[in-house]
């Protein structure tokens, strides 16, 4: 990926780096590209489509465009370009009289860069430079040793403007008011989408391409359904990526990378309820269904064995990360934590393999699975209801944090399968005036808290992938006006600003972190496009 230091706004250089592992931003960079003119460095003022990236100065310009994920096309007018080398290079050689080819140690890519119309010299060995100057060049970067490409792109770089144009034609239909975030969010997920690499076994979508370049065991499920209604094949390899590196154990990681696996830690299994979404969309044949069956089953096991050190039927969260929300109130105390909604992802994942088995004819298991998510939902009730909302006490004990975070109402999640003297206190909890509600959705700490952070990641801010969750339990039971206000709320929110961000301010509705994240942006498809299906039923009555 191309991109200024955004550390560095003064930098005049276009930065070449590696979504390899997790954050290219601090560890990924590997060319410096800087524009000349009469040995001077050009400051450049970007323009960018997806395909093309203008670079605009005062003495001349410079296009570049993307041909794959592998390769780009660089064309010049009035300026010259040098391609600095960041890192240790272990070798260069020269595999044709118009291309070097060079091994950069620290990312182990290949650089090989082909003069197809100008002239490529070498202008320092310590760092390695090159000047290019001309009318062409083209840059691949791979894992592997390929043959330079030499002849011109131009039939490429309109193949790959075809192929975008194609891409952006399958965007989910939206309400016209947001059809440009719609446009952005599609782009988004479109950037962040890499083929079989290293780790990822299938084509996956990066949770981001600035700081989190990985696929995480949650966000996965989202940008799997985000991605659903347009390419069903892209949608089931997103959900399936993070199982291909599953352990014996069952554990799934904490992010894959193409580079590498975290398993020190894990993420909620949200994977059952994911999976009954797909199986409602019908893109879940019956091999498809085997294919997943005994690694959900296997996961679900590794809760139950693994994650309950008092064996008192209550699964425990032992780090905040675990649960996806990283720094919530919840964990202040210490932990391990036997969080309501791990437990009401469990009960929901119990059920659904008992749905699956029951598909696949294994009549025995699915009645042990729907057994246990039964008395599992009972157990959550028996240790963690109190006042009529649930608690996180800490694991073998009846303390809790007197914080109060949202993750308590997660179990909304689980909608039908809730019953009413549990299900309606907590839609009345929600909805407590100054509490959690505001203009823009669900804060994630009670805005009344002591706690309670307006840029505080987990502890205030409001996310897409709690949203989400909530409103989906809010449908199935019927509650379908403040999941649509939920909706609206979350999408009003979202559209119209600069970037797609990671979390967002409960108060202001002001973007925070990461401004291209892909979960933010199938949430942001998935909640327009269903308020849009909405409005078309009420149209038809």
């Amino acid at each position: 990926m191309l991109s200024r230091d955004p550390k560095n706004p003064d930098d005049p250089a276009i930065y070449l780096r590696s979504a390899y592992d997790i954050n290219p931003a601090e560890t990924g960079k590997v060319l410096r590209i800087l524009l000349y003119k009469n040995d001077k460095p050009l400051f450049v003022e970007p323009f960018a489509e997806p395909w093309r990236l203008l670079l605009k100065t005062g003495e001349g310009n410079t296009e570049i465009f993307f041909i794959d994920e592998y390769t780009f096309a660089v064309r010049t007018h009035k300026v010259d370009l040098q391609f600095e080398f960041l890192n240790r290079v272990l070798y260069h050689i020269r595999p044709t009289s118009l291309s070097y080819r060079c091994l950069d140690w620290k990312s182990k890519l290949f650089v090989t860069l082909s003069s197809t119309g100008g002239e490529l010299k070498l202008s320092g060995e310590k760092p390695l430079k090159f000047i290019f100057s001309g009318d062409e060049l083209l840059v691949e970067v791979n894992h592997e040793e390929r043959k330079p490409r030499l002849k011109s792109s131009s039939d490429l770089i309109k193949k790959a403007e075809e192929e975008y144009k194609e891409w952006q034609g399958r965007i989910p239909s939206v309400p016209d008011i947001y059809r440009s975030t719609a446009e952005l969010a599609w782009y988004i997920l479109w950037s962040a989408a890499v083929s079989p690499l290293g780790y990822f076994h299938r084509p996956g979508i990066l949770s981001s391409k600035n700081w989190m370049c990985g696929v995480w065991s949650w966000d996965h499920c989202f940008n799997a359904l985000g991605v659903l209604s347009a390419d069903p094949e892209l949608a089931w390899n997103q959900f399936m990526l993070s199982f291909d590196v599953q352990c014996a154990s069952g554990k799934l990681a904490d992010v894959v990378t193409p580079g590498g696996i975290q398993f020190a830690l894990t993420k909620p299994p949200i994977h059952g309820w994911c999976l009954r979404v797909l199986m409602e969309r019908e893109i879940v044949d019956k091999d498809r269904l085997k294919s997943i069956y005994e690694p959900l089953s296997l996961w679900t096991r590794w809760w139950l064995e693994h994650r309950d050190d008092d064996r008192d039927g209550v699964c425990q969260y032992n780090h905040g990360c675990e649960s996806g929300w990283d720094n919530s109130t919840t964990f202040d105390g210490g932990v391990p934590v036997d969080s309501p909604d791990l437990n009401a992802y469990l009960i929901l994942q119990m059920d659904v393999l008992g749905d699956a088995a029951s598909r696949l004819g294994k009549r025995t298991e699915a009645g042990l699975w729907k057994e246990g998510s039964h008395k599992m939902l009972n157990r959550l009730i028996e240790r963690c209801w109190k006042k009529k909302q649930f608690i996180s006490p800490r694991t073998g004990s009846q303390r809790y944090e007197s914080s109060d975070s949202l993750i308590n109402f997660m179990p909304l999640v689980l909608g039908e399968l809730l019953r009413s003297e549990y299900f309606e206190p907590l839609v009345e909890g929600l909805q407590e005036e100054g509490r959690f509600l505001t203009t823009y959705g669900l804060a994630t700490e009670s805005l009344k808290s002591p706690c309670y952070e307006s840029n505080g990641y987990w502890r205030g801010p409001i996310w897409a992938p709690s949203t989400f969750l909530i409103v989906d339990g809010l449908r199935r039971r019927g509650k379908l006006a403040l999941a649509q206000k939920l909706s609206e709320s979350f999408c009003n929110m979202v559209n119209g600003k600069e970037g797609i961000y990671e979390n967002y301010d409960a108060s202001t509705g002001e973007g925070y972190c990461d401004p291209a994240f892909t979960w933010t942006s199938s949430v942001f498809l998935l909640m327009a496009s269903e308020l849009l299906q909405q409005k078309k039923n009420l149209d038809a009555d």
